[in-house]
């Protein structure tokens, strides 16, 4: 039995869950295989960015059967949150301005950064020409730059 399918075993499960299946399913499966990766060669950061990676996808593909393609019930997505296979928290912050595509809550989070400041998908689009380009030890993706505020005397 996969993860997902774990934490609803024995649950009455809305209907439409059908229709996620076997999204869940495969995105299991990959997170199973980030899991068990090989990490030689990495640094002790990048072996969370597969994982990172399909937690994202698989709440992005829910996130976008329920507000875009109106697929499922607000049953459904509740109860898919509520039993933790749909990461509540990243999905509400989907929804505000700003925030659309935001990797993690871990991009977000002050206490995780070097320098105690948020990562620049927390800020408009105007502050961005201000801010100085790093990567990420937090970003999961290859082509993802995140760029940290910073003030003109901070010096790396």
């Amino acid at each position: 039995m996969s993860g997902w399918r774990l934490k609803i075993h024995r649950k009455r499960v809305p209907k439409g869950l059908d229709l996620l299946e076997d999204a869940l399913d495969a995105f299991d499966e990959k997170m199973k295989e980030a899991v068990e990766a090989s990490h030689e060669g990495l640094r002790k950061n990048e072996t969370t960015w597969p994982v990172t990676k399909y937690h994202w996808l698989r709440n992005r593909h829910i996130y976008e059967a329920y507000y875009k393609k109106k697929m499922i019930s607000r049953d459904l997505y509740d109860f898919l949150v509520r039993n933790k296979v749909a990461d509540g928290a990243l999905i509400a912050k989907w929804k505000k301005p700003g925030y659309e595509y935001l990797c993690s809550m871990l991009a977000i989070d002050k206490s995780a950064s070097n320098f105690g400041t948020t990562s620049i998908c927390r800020y408009h689009s105007k502050i961005k020409k201000n801010a100085r380009k790093i990567r990420s030890p937090a970003s999961p993706k290859s082509q993802c730059e995140v760029y940290f505020i910073f003030n003109q005397s901070t010096t790396i």
